[in-house]
């Protein structure tokens, strides 16, 4: 059976001689890519012109949302990532690298032994994230040199031009990072706890937070709007 998103727009399979030698599946598809810093900026600026306050607490519960001294708070949307404590959730480490050569375009491939490489060139020539790693339930904050010139080889062999004259890469930093995921998949629904608080979850994504944000967002605005009991709100993005 075809999957929905080979009929995509944009989306095709690679067959015949433009199917690399020994892969079983690939395609081609046109998508965006973002650089995070300037991306979450930009949503954060219009955020506020929007009337959007931001406070930078440390909650120990989404309970104490409603607490907020000087804020009277009908709802809270709990988007923590971890969920304040839910056993479900856990933590996929993933380390990539940054360097100064541009990829002219995006490569991913899932290798023979379940490992990921790919290489996602940033915008305004911010140089290519080269990757990754997914390492389920490891806290681990410091990058491994090991790792990052196993991750720098697979992507000098799987995407030869993208190595320099020197036959190498400009390293300029790596990267490692956390993604909240959960165990059945993200929570996205209403909870209402006592003295009928309702609480909108919105939380456990893992590594999809880019690619999902907005239609989640979508779904976070629906039920905003009927647990509230108003006409559909204009968006604060």
């Amino acid at each position: 059976m075809t999957p929905n998103y080979v009929k995509q727009e944009g989306f095709r399979l690679l067959e015949g001689p433009e199917k690399p030698a020994g892969v079983e599946f690939a395609a081609r598809y046109e998508s965006f890519i973002v650089e995070p810093d300037t991306y979450c900026f930009h949503l954060l600026r219009r955020f506020s012109l929007k009337g959007g306050k931001i406070l930078r607490l440390r909650l120990q519960s989404v309970e104490e949302a409603f607490c907020l001294e000087g804020y009277k708070v009908s709802l809270v949307v709990n988007c923590s990532g971890m969920g304040f404590g839910d056993q479900k959730t856990f933590i996929i480490r993933g380390q990539t690298c940054l360097i100064a050569e541009t990829a002219t375009k995006t490569v991913t491939q899932q290798n023979a032994d379940g490992t990921w490489t790919f290489l996602v060139p940033r915008p305004l020539n911010g140089g290519t994230v080269v990757g990754g790693t997914k390492e389920v339930g490891d806290w681990n904050p410091t990058a491994s040199m090991a790792v990052r010139e196993e991750l720098l080889r697979n992507a000098a062999k799987m995407y030869p031009g993208i190595v320099n004259s020197k036959g190498g890469f400009d390293v300029i930093k790596d990267i490692v990072g956390r993604r909240p995921a959960r165990e059945g998949g993200m929570r996205l629904e209403v909870e209402t706890l006592p003295n009928k608080r309702p609480v909108v979850h919105a939380y456990g994504i893992g590594g999809r937070g880019f690619e999902t944000s907005w239609g989640i967002a979508e779904d976070v605005q629906r039920m905003v709007t009927e647990t509230l009991g108003k006409r559909p709100l204009a968006s604060r993005l």
